[in-house]
């Protein structure tokens, strides 16, 4: 793993932790699927369920659901992911 790896890694543990404390479904709002890997690395072997929706766009079937929604693209550029 490369360093930036853990350090995104570190991120991002921390950002799904605190979404997962007030909901079990997370919706990942992102720009790209560069960090898709890592999420899904950092998610195995929990119950933590999440979507990635690239570009904002969601998929309908979550309309429905309960979701805590994290935008991921905010979080790279520093900004707050759940504003």
């Amino acid at each position: 793993m490369r360093n930036t790896d853990i350090a995104d890694m570190e991120i991002i543990s921390d950002v799904i932790l605190r979404a997962h404390k007030e909901q079990k479904h997370i919706l990942i709002l992102a720009g790209d699927k560069d960090y898709l890997y890592l999420i899904r690395q950092f998610t195995l072997g929990t119950d933590i369920e999440f979507m990635l929706a690239v570009n904002d766009v969601a998929d309908v079937r979550l309309l429905n659901a309960q979701c805590r929604v994290l935008r991921w693209n905010v979080v790279v550029h520093g900004g707050a992911p759940f504003a």
